[in-house]
C-alpha cells in the first residue's frame, strides 16, 4: 500500500480493530476504520476536506477487505 498508513489505535473494552488512516505523503491524518456493528463489516469514516485519488481508495479498498478477510478467518477458527 503505497499511498496510506494504517495505524492501529486503542480500542480499549472492545473486541474489534481501530485504525487511524494517513498519507504517506506528509503524514496527515485521512480519517479512522472502524467496525460498524449495523453493516457487520468495518468502515471507513474519512474527516471532511480530503481528496481522494483512485490510487488511494484502490489502497484503502484493499485493507478493508483484508480486514474483512482476517475477521472471517478468525471466527471460522473459533468454531
Amino acid at each position: 500500500m503505497s499511498h496510506l498508513t494504517f495505524e492501529e489505535m486503542d480500542n480499549p473494552g472492545r473486541k474489534t480493530k481501530l485504525f487511524s488512516v494517513k498519507s504517506n505523503h506528509d503524514g496527515t491524518e485521512l480519517g479512522i476504520i472502524r467496525w460498524r456493528t449495523g453493516w457487520r463489516c468495518y468502515v471507513f469514516a474519512p474527516l471532511p476536506d480530503c481528496d481522494w485519488s483512485d490510487d488511494c481508495l484502490d489502497d484503502l479498498s484493499a485493507k478493508l477487505k483484508q480486514l474483512r478477510d482476517d475477521r472471517k478467518k478468525e471466527k471460522e477458527d473459533e468454531q
